[in-house]
């Protein structure tokens, strides 16, 4: 196209397919998403569905003990991470891997593009538990119309996302869309939009700033070490 380098809206530009067309391995691994983003969140029903893909359990065990790695402690079965590491870090744990699977065919800068997303969005809440854990996922859904080339109304109906995030992905609008849109605002370099929103949001351009450097850290820590 005449150019080296593209920004992260070129890369999650979806190519629309239809229901029918979608891989049957990919509708499985959105059953496992569905099962991760469910609330109440249900441990059985997760380790269920892990545990029937022996690749899925290697490598979500190789995570868990890297996470474990400074206690001593070998992690040696889904049921044992899941105790071992809590609510919330198991279904990060999940749902990187579940993206990893899903981006296998699109460029690795997709993957890069929601991981960062994810992060800066969780860090920018860290003081809000349930909002954190929310704006996580928002980053991580806002590439799936892209990874699985649907559109965004299919993702949220299958993955049965909350209003909040619905909200968020489509008008930028609600509890998180404030904090959505300074992620695209960021991502594109608006420096006009990003003033904007930390201005609404009442936030530190410093600590944002940071937010983001660190969420950069956090995705290439993720592909070079668990992919």
């Amino acid at each position: 196209a005449g150019a080296d380098l593209f920004q992260g809206y070129y890369f999650t530009k979806p190519q629309l397919l239809n229901f029918k067309n979608i891989n049957p391995s990919t509708v499985t691994i959105l059953e496992l998403l569905k099962v991760t983003f469910n609330k109440p969140f249900e441990f059985a029903s997760l380790i269920e569905k892990v545990e029937k893909d022996p690749s899925l359990v290697a490598r979500l065990l190789r995570l868990a003990n890297l996470r474990c790695k400074t206690s001593n402690k070998e992690i040696s079965s889904i049921s044992q991470a899941v105790i071992y590491l809590g609510e919330e870090t198991i279904k990060q744990f999940v749902t990187v891997l579940s993206l990893g699977n899903l981006s296998e065919n699109k460029p690795s800068e997709l993957l890069s593009v929601g991981l960062i997303r994810g992060k800066f969005l969780e860090l920018l809440l860290n003081s809000d538990k349930k909002l954190r854990e929310k704006g996580y996922l928002l980053g991580i859904v806002s590439i799936f119309n892209a990874l699985i080339d649907v559109d965004t109304a299919f993702v949220i109906k299958e993955l049965s996302l909350g209003d909040t995030i619905k909200l968020a992905l489509e008008t930028q609008s609600g509890q998180l869309g404030d904090y959505y849109l300074l992620c695209l605002k960021v991502e594109t370099n608006d420096f006009v939009g990003i003033r904007g929103c930390i201005n609404a949001l009442k936030l530190k351009e410093r600590f944002v700033m940071d937010c983001y450097v660190q969420a950069i850290a956090y995705a290439d820590d993720i592909q070079t070490s668990y992919m």
